[in-house]
């Protein structure tokens, strides 16, 4: 069943691994003293589910976070883009794409195996990650006071009240543990304490 919401998301895959293989590095710009270096891309291999095989994500942009594994993604088949990216890697990141191209049906002739973004590009297993929203500027249409509350009561019509109130103060990611929301709440089971948390956060058990 289709979300109103839909409209304003890029499809939104959730992946069960997401495994980094190689970040190409530059120098960053100095005047003869070594100020560091800085990310150019990363290439990351991930599965939908564990049996799956795998795709390949090249990510110039810095879009990943290992610890958010849902993801939109669009393909990248044009073999010269793809050439960019695996030209110059590591031999053991050159050998995990080789291995992803093999899982997903592909070989590459020993005489080829330097030469893998012509299989890459065919494949069409490769892929950018690009924004989660469509266009930020969309969702100035949305009506939030309606879309707030349907996060908050989204299986509870009847929700008490003064529940409602403290989740949406706890629905924003924290800045400080000393300023951010917190509450002790006291009823009974079935009102929507903790299903809450697992839809929109982390729920801890029995952590004492």
């Amino acid at each position: 069943m289709e979300s109103p919401y839909d409209k304003y998301l890029n499809p939104i895959i959730q992946f069960n691994i997401l495994s980094h293989l190689y970040t190409k590095t530059q120098l960053k710009p100095n005047s003869g003293k070594f100020k560091g270096s800085e990310p150019v891309y990363s290439i990351w291999q991930a599965k939908q589910e564990i049996e799956y095989p795998g795709i390949i994500i090249f990510d110039k942009e810095g879009y990943i976070d290992p610890s958010d594994q849902e993801l939109a993604l669009i393909v990248i088949d044009e073999e010269k883009t793809i050439e960019q990216y695996v030209t110059f890697v590591s031999p053991r990141a050159k050998k995990k794409i080789k291995g992803t191209l093999e899982e997903n049906g592909y070989t590459v002739s020993k005489d080829n195996e330097d030469t893998i973004s012509k299989p890459l590009a065919k494949s069409q297993i490769c892929y950018r990650p690009i924004n989660k929203i469509r266009d930020i500027w969309s969702i100035d249409e949305l009506d939030w006071e309606q879309f707030i509350d349907k996060i908050i009561r989204w299986d509870a019509i009847n929700k008490d009240p003064r529940l409602n109130h403290i989740h949406k103060a706890q629905l924003l990611e924290g800045l400080d543990q000393r300023l951010n929301a917190h509450a002790l709440v006291v009823l009974n089971a079935g009102v929507g304490k903790s299903i809450h948390f697992n839809i929109h956060g982390i729920q801890i058990d029995k952590a004492t």
